[in-house]
This record gives C-alpha cells, sequence and structure tokens, in this order.
C-alpha cells in the first residue's frame, strides 16, 4: 500500500511539475506536448481537466487530436453505462472548449471538422455569445469548403443576432464574398451596412473594392469608377488602394478612354516617382501600361527600362514580349554560376536560435533544426543573414519555410545585384528536385514550368493542406487527385499518399499535362484553369474574344486566378533563368487561343 500511494504522490508532483513547464513554453507544440505528457500521469478527473485545455486550444496538434478522441472515448464509455438513463457524452463538454477546438481547426484548414464542431456548439447552448462565435467559425469554414450558399445563412444568422465586437467586421467581408459568387444582387447594400458598421476597419476598403467589381460586371463603368475612386481617396493606404487605382485606369481603358486611362496612370506614377527601388507589383503594371499607351515612338524607350529593372516580374516578361526581344541567354547571364556563400553577420550568429539550429542540423536533428531556425524573425535580417539563414533551413529540409520567409521581400520585384545569385537560387530552390525532373519528363512537362508551379502552390511544403482543402507539392483537392488517378490508373493511389512527394507530382504532373494538350500548349490557359479549372477558363475565353495575351491575363474576373497565373508564369521564367540545365521555356507559348 504504501509503495502505491507513494507512487501516485509521485505521479501527481510530477503532474504539477509538468503544468508549470508547459506555461513557461513559447510555442504551441512544446504546451501541447507537455500537456500531453501531464494527461498520461493525471488521475481521471485531472486528465479530464487537461484533455479540455488540449481540446481547447491545442485541436489542430497531434496532442490535442488525442486528447478529443480519448474524451470522446470515455464519455461514450460512460453514457452507456448510465443506468437506464439517456446521457448524451456531447454535453460534458463545455461550450468554450468546442468553440476553441473549431477555431483550433479552423486555423488548421481542417474545415470539415471545424464545422462539425460549430453544430455541437449551437446543439449544446443558446448563450448568445457563444452562438456569435460559433456562426463566424460557421461562415468561415464554409467559404473556405467552397459552399457559398451555406455560408451566406451561417453570416446571415451572425448579423441578425446583431452580435457586438471585432469579429463583425471580418464576417461582412465573407458574407460579401460568398454572396458576390451566389448571388451579387444584394451586394451594394451589404457594403453600406459594412461601411456603415466598420468604417475604419482595415477591412473597410475591401468592403468597397468589391462595389467597384459588382459595378464592373454589370457593365456600369461609371459607378465602378466613382467606387474606386473613393476607395482610393478614403483609404488611401489601405490595401486595395493602389489596386483601386489600377481599375479606374483599367475601365477607362476598356471604354476606349486611352487618354483618361494615361491620365490616371501618370497621376499614380508621379505620386510613387520615389519608389524606383522598391516598386510594388500595381507600380510595375502602371508603369508597362502606361508604355503600352505611349505613342510608338516613346514604348521601345519604355518597355526596355521596365524590363532593365523588373526582368523576373510578369510585367517585365510582357514587356520582352513586346520588345518581340525574349533572350534567354541573356537573363541567365544575370545570374553568375559560381557564387561563395556570404558570412552572416553578427546580429544572427549572436541569436542562441541560429546558433543552437545550426548545432543540431550538425547532429543530424533536422526537424528540431528547423523549428529553431525557422522562428528567427527575419524583418530586420540584412540579406548576407537571409542567405545563411534560408541555407540552413534548405539543408535541414526546411526548404518551404525559406521560400515562405523570402517570397515576401520586394528584392524579387527587381533587377538582381551581381551579388545576389546565391540568394535568388534559395528562394527559388531546385527542392524535391529528382521527383520535379522525373514528372516533368514522364509527362513531357517544361521542368521550369512545373518547378515554378509547385513554388506557388506549396512554397515545397509536401505536407501542407491549404485553406480549400488542396493538398501536398501540386496543391491538387481530393476531386482532381481521385479524377486523373483513375483515368490513368495511377497505380496504389490515395488520397492518403498525396502527402508523398512522388505520387503527388505524378498526379499533379498528369493533370497539368492534360490541360496542356487541351489548350494546344497555351501556358496561360493551362494554368488558369489548374487555378478555377478548364471550364472556367473557357467561359473567360469565351467573354473575352480577341483580346491579347496581356489584356487577357488583365481582364480575368477572378482576381486570385488572375494573380496566379502571373506569378506562375513569372516564376517559371525565373527558373528557367536561374537554371540553365532545365532546358530554358518556351515562350512561344506564351499565348491565347481561340475556342473551336
Amino acid at each position: 500500500m504504501k509503495k502505491g500511494k507513494k507512487r501516485s504522490e509521485r505521479e501527481k508532483s510530477a503532474v504539477t511539475a509538468l503544468l508549470a513547464a508547459a506555461g513557461q513554453c513559447d510555442h504551441r507544440w512544446c504546451k501541447a506536448s507537455i500537456l500531453a505528457l501531464a494527461s498520461g500521469l493525471a488521475a481521471d478527473a485531472e486528465q479530464w481537466k487537461i484533455d479540455e485545455r488540449l481540446v481547447k486550444d491545442f485541436s489542430d496538434l497531434l496532442a490535442g487530436k488525442k486528447a478529443w478522441e480519448r474524451s470522446r472515448r470515455r464519455l461514450k464509455s460512460e453514457a452507456k453505462r448510465a443506468e437506464g438513463k439517456k446521457r448524451d457524452w456531447l454535453v460534458e463538454f463545455s461550450a468554450p472548449s468546442l468553440l476553441g477546438r473549431a477555431e483550433s481547426l479552423l486555423a488548421a484548414h481542417e474545415n470539415k471538422g471545424a464545422v462539425e464542431a460549430v453544430q455541437m456548439v449551437l446543439k449544446l447552448t443558446k448563450e448568445p455569445e457563444h452562438h456569435c462565435r460559433a456562426y463566424a467559425a460557421q461562415g468561415r469554414a464554409l467559404r473556405k469548403l467552397r459552399k457559398h450558399r451555406d455560408a451566406v445563412k451561417a453570416y446571415g444568422a451572425f448579423q441578425a443576432k446583431k452580435c457586438p465586437g471585432v469579429i463583425g467586421a471580418g464576417v461582412a467581408y465573407g458574407r460579401i464574398f460568398s454572396q458576390s459568387i451566389v448571388d451579387p444582387k444584394p451586394i451594394p447594400k451589404l457594403v453600406k451596412r459594412a461601411l456603415k458598421e466598420h468604417p475604419d476597419h482595415r477591412l473597410s476598403d475591401d468592403y468597397l473594392f468589391f462595389l467597384g467589381e459588382f459595378h464592373q460586371r454589370k457593365k456600369k463603368p461609371k459607378a465602378a469608377v466613382e467606387a474606386y475612386e473613393h476607395l482610393a481617396k478614403r483609404y488611401p493606404k489601405g490595401d486595395m488602394a493602389e489596386e483601386a487605382v489600377w481599375r479606374v485606369a483599367w475601365t477607362r481603358y476598356l471604354a476606349d478612354d486611352h487618354a483618361g486611362a494615361r491620365e490616371r496612370l501618370d497621376s499614380f506614377l508621379r505620386q510613387h516617382a520615389g519608389a524606383s527601388q522598391h516598386r510594388s507589383a500595381d507600380q510595375i503594371r502602371a508603369l508597362y501600361w502606361r508604355a503600352r499607351l505611349s505613342p510608338k515612338k516613346d514604348r521601345v524607350a519604355r518597355y526596355t527600362a521596365l524590363v532593365e529593372e523588373h526582368p523576373f516580374t510578369w510585367h517585365g516578361l510582357m514587356g520582352l514580349q513586346r520588345l518581340r526581344n525574349v533572350d534567354l541567354k541573356k537573363a541567365q547571364a544575370r545570374f553568375p554560376q559560381s557564387l561563395p556563400a556570404r558570412d552572416p553577420s553578427p546580429s544572427l550568429t549572436s541569436d542562441l536560435r541560429f546558433r543552437r539550429g545550426v548545432g543540431l542540423l550538425a547532429l543530424g536533428l533536422r526537424p528540431q533544426a528547423v523549428q529553431l531556425l525557422s522562428s528567427i524573425e527575419t524583418l530586420s535580417l540584412v540579406e548576407s543573414d537571409l542567405e545563411a539563414l534560408s541555407d540552413r533551413l534548405i539543408a535541414a529540409g526546411g526548404a518551404h519555410h525559406a521560400v515562405g520567409m523570402l517570397r515576401r521581400l520586394p528584392l524579387w520585384r527587381q533587377a538582381p545585384s551581381p551579388t545576389s545569385g546565391r540568394l535568388w537560387r534559395l528562394a527559388f530552390p531546385l527542392a524535391h528536385k529528382q521527383a520535379v525532373l522525373d514528372a516533368a519528363k514522364s509527362q513531357n512537362v517544361p521542368p521550369a514550368l512545373l518547378f515554378g508551379l509547385v513554388r506557388e502552390e506549396s512554397g515545397f511544403d509536401a505536407d501542407v493542406d491549404s485553406w480549400a482543402g488542396a493538398r501536398g507539392l501540386s496543391q491538387c483537392m481530393k476531386s482532381t487527385a481521385r479524377m486523373v488517378a483513375r483515368k490513368h490508373r495511377v497505380a496504389g493511389w490515395s488520397w492518403a499518399k498525396m502527402r508523398e512527394p512522388e505520387m503527388n507530382l505524378k498526379v499533379g504532373s498528369l493533370y497539368l499535362a492534360g490541360l496542356l494538350k487541351r489548350f494546344e500548349g497555351a501556358f496561360p490557359l493551362a494554368i488558369s484553369s489548374y487555378n478555377a479549372g478548364p471550364g472556367a477558363t473557357r467561359r473567360m475565353i469565351k467573354a473575352r474574344p480577341g483580346f491579347a495575351l496581356d489584356s487577357w491575363v488583365e481582364d480575368l474576373p477572378i482576381r486570385q486566378t488572375r494573380k496566379y497565373v502571373q506569378r506562375v508564369l513569372a516564376s517559371a521564367w525565373t527558373y528557367a533563368s536561374l537554371y540553365p540545365e532545365l532546358g530554358g521555356l518556351d515562350l512561344s507559348n506564351l499565348k491565347i487561343i481561340p475556342l473551336k
């Protein structure tokens, strides 16, 4: 008896120590792992409390998932043992725990699980505050699942309850977004309400942008211009301000008011005249279209300046095409093939996380090295530090962390400097090289195009699931992957195996090759179809007969698809320029073909 009691006391002390240690952790995975250890040692009542905390805060992590399953089994077992009483195991969970679970799963893009947790909350409680959070989470999860009609209902339920708090601004955005897909008629009324309730929120400019797009689709250019001009004036520092100014110029261009379009572009470029070192994507776009709208005698000079300053952007690529001067060897010459690694600065080498991460890498503990190295803040790092940090991350198997860290920098919109070639190769790495090359060769897909697509789709993260449910390196949706696997009789395919690089790239390259064949090798149409689907792409071709490539891409009504096409093809051109061994990229396939 004494031995048992002594062991119990020891376990109790261990649980107390573990709970204290969990409170000291900076990272969620650390807290969750220690709480899981504590749960394994705790007695029933205390174990329930720990598991409920894991369910509430860490349902997206393995420890939280195990706690959820453990709690469900225990509660269902207790419910069965209840003598002749109907007992719902669900009521033992608190609404805040289930809401926390829903929000954790939502943040991890596990949208179906989030919807299930929300439904439990709505069944469990009538508390208005809990219902508000539940409807907000439900709407967002359904929107990410592309169930926009159901999302509109959930967002509508939230708004009908007149829920207080800041989440109402996000709900208003989600409602307008889903409504624009299901039935855009109520958009003006919804935007008016959203601006009244959230006039100075960071999403307020997005509301107005939706209104401008609504009027554009309704063929009301004057009303669209008014909405965009109002946005640019009311929210000049908003993230949609530059896009709104561009839309004003574009709307005038489409109405054959070329003088008005030039005037708006000139005004915009004068406003940002000092930004030549770090021009935004919208400013580079304005430079291209200002060249396009110039008299013939001025165009060559304008295109040449654009290509020299921004060679590896989409609009730099369009400038090359306009000049009819696509010289791959000249592009490749911008990147010397062998550059020595630069030494990191003392600010990085003195960072304890960097030193420990490098030590863990030397010991072969790659996942632990990635965890530490990817936690280093990068805002204040100089180029040589970014190079050193990215180099170690890629060596540790964290190429997706390196790409994610580097893609936010404005460097890739500018011409490479003589010393930055190595950093460019780290930002555009040949991760999963052999698997990508094998998949490209087997389907006769240009390797540079497949590398560009994978970089923009997943950042080379083989384990990632997108907010919409796409998986792995090539980010195929489950239904698409299943269709491709059945059509081509892919041996051993399963959805779980889409986390394996070879299987994922095989299916993704098969799908891309099929799209290239369908659209006669036209890169923009195949890439548009990869993102929006071939049916949507055919509709977009039909709606814009006779449009040149640059105009067709610029006028795509799906904002996400437009940016996706531009990013993937600019990235493919960059890969072809960085790595001669990939065999280049035939830019004659940058074309739009008419429908047959």
